[in-house]
């Protein structure tokens, strides 16, 4: 069904209007946060992106995204938050208490939701669906990230050549390629990697660990994307790509 470019300009535009108020990129989608965007009155507005807030400190606490800065750091590891409560759910995992523990991997975390989030791995589970193209994503946070893509909103962008990106964390991998830094370190060969998801594909070479296991025959397997492949050949399962 195709629809008409006024059509698709409004539906642009409500995807904007979302993206630009969602509180964090941590927030629970739902309708009635959804629905407060429209009805809370926002007084407050980033010179930067222009989104707007209804309280000062939450226009104060969102300058922190633009301005890259962490002023909370953990005397442990000395990793660091933009958030104080980020610090204090961080300072969890140094406390060795971790009571939720997956039953398939055994994998520990601090937090029940944590837990339930994890567990999607192994099922493969997608409930956060995109109403544009269809695309399913495990965590909500996911969701909001990719709705940006849609609606054009790039609030991260890089100090030496501009370049600007929807998602933080692309930001800070981009900003790698200048400075040449790979901070994630094999303690077993040696070898560097600029990003955690390469260095923690690596890491399997050498623990041969297979954390994913397939829900209908239980064969295990040591990446995501080779459990989904499994699914897909023998199982014809079939995965929603976006349209």
């Amino acid at each position: 069904m195709f629809r008409s470019d006024n059509e698709a300009g409004a539906q642009m535009i409500d995807i904007a209007e979302y993206v630009h108020n969602s509180n964090t990129n941590d927030e629970i989608v739902s309708n009635s946060s959804h629905s407060r965007t429209h009805t809370a009155k926002k007084s407050y507005k980033c010179d930067k992106c222009h989104r707007t807030f209804s309280f000062r400190s939450s226009l104060h606490r969102h300058k922190q995204v633009h301005s890259m800065i962490k002023p909370h750091v953990c005397k442990t590891c000395n990793k660091a938050f933009r958030h104080s409560s980020y610090l204090r759910e961080h300072m969890l995992n140094h406390s060795g208490m971790k009571p939720f523990t997956c039953d398939v991997c055994d994998k520990s975390f601090v937090r029940r939701v944590k837990l339930e989030e994890h567990r999607r791995v192994h099922t493969c589970d997608k409930p956060y669906q995109c109403y544009v193209c269809n695309a399913s994503f495990t965590l909500s946070n996911s969701l909001v990230k990719h709705l940006r893509i849609h609606a054009g909103f790039k609030p991260f962008v890089c100090s030496v050549c501009h370049k600007a990106f929807a998602q933080c964390g692309n930001l800070t991998a981009h900003e790698r390629i200048h400075s040449g830094s790979r901070p994630y370190t094999c303690d077993v060969c040696g070898k560097s990697f600029s990003q955690s998801g390469s260095f923690n594909v690596h890491k399997v070479v050498h623990t041969n660990e297979r954390r994913y296991k397939c829900d209908i025959c239980h064969v295990t397997f040591c990446h995501s994307g080779s459990l989904n492949r499994h699914r897909r050949d023998v199982h014809s399962f079939v995965t929603r790509e976006p349209s």
